[in-house]
């Protein structure tokens, strides 16, 4: 999702899997991966996949929301050999990470999300071997020659609130994980730990299919998943793809027929926000 530049950008109750990629055996692939310049100011909601990426050759990233997504860290099974549809898959050995935010990736906010594989991401944080971990954060890289250092801004301007991950089997509402201290754009700590349903919807959409609303989220109980702590229901992508379309647990196999009206049975677009009113302009 948004392998090239969007601002002001939503991306909403997708599902992601079998995200295949041939250049290294055993690579999990990330759902999500800000590849190039010109992407900010986006908003990722209720999604469902293997990593939330952005990498450092192609361009800076900032001002990106993630809102109640299940980032697993991992795939069922990645490609291992061979090409499309006859491809022999595998365990997934390498880049299993929930999220990966390389250097110059700034101003993140991750908010109610739940993160990660029981007995897959086993750190909470690893800026090493970018593997088996929640997060890896600020790395730099090396390709053709050029080096991009690491960045430690990454760190210090992302805002972390109200999520769960694998490691730590708890709802992280952790002021330390909030940048009160940097200079620019800081955020106060949060007086709160309710949450919205949604940050662009108003109220349920007449897509939803049967699962709770919202899906996923700290606030949520009784969902399913080894180690989620009842915090992660399918959202309608992924129901529609497991219980319409009947689609293999891990993704392999051949292309399904996909029909939006089986799917979201009387499904409409929902209302775009209201313009903005009131708004002052100061001249310094």
């Amino acid at each position: 999702m948004f392998n090239s530049d969007c601002t002001g950008c939503v991306a909403g109750y997708n599902f992601l899997i079998n995200e295949f990629y041939t250049g290294s055996s055993g690579w999990s692939m990330p759902g999500s991966s800000q590849h190039t310049a010109g992407t900010d100011m986006l908003l990722y909601e209720g999604n469902v996949g293997a990593q939330s990426a952005a990498d450092n050759f192609h361009g800076t990233h900032n001002f990106i929301t993630e809102f109640r997504n299940y980032w697993t860290g991992t795939q069922v099974k990645c490609w291992i050999s061979g090409s499309y549809p006859t491809a022999t898959f595998g365990t997934c050995n390498n880049d299993r990470l929930a999220v990966m935010l390389r250097a110059y990736s700034r101003f993140y906010n991750f908010v109610g999300n739940v993160l990660g594989t029981q007995g897959i991401n086993t750190t909470y944080m690893n800026n090493s071997s970018e593997d088996a971990t929640i997060y890896s954060i600020g790395n730099g890289n090396t390709e053709s020659g050029v080096t991009v250092p690491n960045d430690p801004q990454v760190a210090a301007t992302l805002f972390r609130w109200g999520n769960y991950d694998v490691v730590n089997a708890s709802n992280r509402f952790l002021a330390s994980e909030v940048p009160t201290g940097i200079g620019t754009y800081a955020n106060p700590v949060p007086a709160s730990q309710v949450l919205p349903s949604s940050f662009y919807l108003s109220t349920r959409p007449s897509w939803w299919r049967s699962m709770p609303w919202p899906a996923i989220g700290p606030d949520v109980t009784g969902g399913s998943g080894t180690g989620l702590g009842g915090h992660v229901y399918s959202n309608p992508a992924q129901d529609c793809y497991l219980n319409v379309m009947h689609g293999p647990a891990d993704g392999t196999g051949s292309v399904l027929t996909f029909n939006a009206d089986t799917c979201y049975a009387g499904a409409t677009a929902p209302a775009p926000p209201a313009p903005p009113t009131n708004l002052i302009i100061t001249v310094q």
